[in-house]
């Protein structure tokens, strides 16, 4: 039974996959999206890996796809995507492709891909989340924190692009208000009554 639900989740995930590049329409593509990060949860589910699938769920779909659902409904989709025929990049499309799957079925093999490795028992642990925790924190902590590390400068690099200076907003000057004086708040002026 585990054999037929594992074929039918990555039948699900690959088609979904598929649709997301070939779909024309782009909420059907994030939608699309959605289905292949679902049916991926539940592969992991299948490998008992639930804290992986719960957190793909949650962090994913919950909140990533949702935002991208915002973002591209909020976008006019007046535009009509052409269809592309054979362009001079074409033959540098196809050549590169075929050598990133040739990479790609490279790495795949058992020796180079880690297929032979077991994970180590720890002692006293039941669930995988305590698992993936003890050896996040104790054995990985260097990679761990070095990763979150290189978020942080990735976040405040997209922050610093997209920062464009200076431009005309209302800003409060403090020291401005509090050297202003009655003078120079109010205006008498002089009406002359006809």
């Amino acid at each position: 039974m585990q054999h037929i639900s594992f074929y039918v989740f990555a039948s699900i995930a690959i088609f979904s996959s598929i649709m997301v590049v070939l779909s024309k329409n782009t909420v059907k593509s994030v939608l699309f999206l959605i289905l292949s990060f679902v049916a991926t949860a539940c592969l992991w589910l299948l490998l008992e890996a639930e804290f992986l699938a719960i957190t793909l769920i949650l962090v994913y779909v919950g909140a990533v796809i949702v935002l991208f659902l915002f973002v591209v409904m909020m976008i006019d989709q007046e535009f009509e995507i052409k269809k592309i025929g054979i362009s001079k990049y074409s033959p540098i499309i196809i050549c590169t492709s075929l050598f990133m799957l040739a990479v790609l079925l490279t790495l795949m093999n058992p020796y180079t891909y880690g297929a032979d490795i077991v994970m180590p028992e720890i002692k006293g642990s039941g669930n995988n989340v305590k698992i993936l925790g003890t050896l996040l924190y104790n054995k990985h902590l260097f990679a761990f924190e070095v990763a979150g590390l290189l978020l942080l400068v990735g976040m405040v690099a997209a922050i610093a692009i997209s920062f464009r200076g200076k431009q005309d907003r209302l800003s409060q000057d403090i020291s401005e208000q509090i050297s202003v004086t009655s003078k120079d708040r109010l205006k008498f002026m002089k009406v002359n009554k006809e």
